[in-house]
């Protein structure tokens, strides 16, 4: 039930990202190249869905399902520190220079 909750609030929270991301694309990307960078975008998204259940299963069946949700949590959790530590140090760029 827990685990239903919580998948059910990232689908809703995550439900932003996409429409987020692609203003960022439009914004950043060349008016010639900006179909082509959704497209990638796009391309990538639907190529994680369906390669993320298939490694996780494969996992899963390998070292148990223990270990994946904890693999994912440090992947999420270091990519987490990653964008802080980058954040910063671009804000301290612009902000210098």
């Amino acid at each position: 039930m827990a685990f239903g909750l919580l998948r059910f609030s990232y689908g809703l929270f995550f439900a932003a990202v996409y429409p987020a991301l692609n203003a960022l694309i439009v914004k950043y990307s060349d008016a010639e190249f900006r179909g082509r960078a959704i497209s990638l975008n796009q391309t990538s998204s639907q190529f994680g869905m369906m390669a993320g259940p298939l490694i996780g299963g494969f996992l899963g069946g390998w070292v148990g399902i223990q270990i994946v949700f904890l693999l994912t949590g440090g992947a999420l959790l270091g990519a987490a520190v990653w964008m802080k530590v980058n954040s910063v140090k671009e804000a301290k760029q612009k902000f210098s220079g």
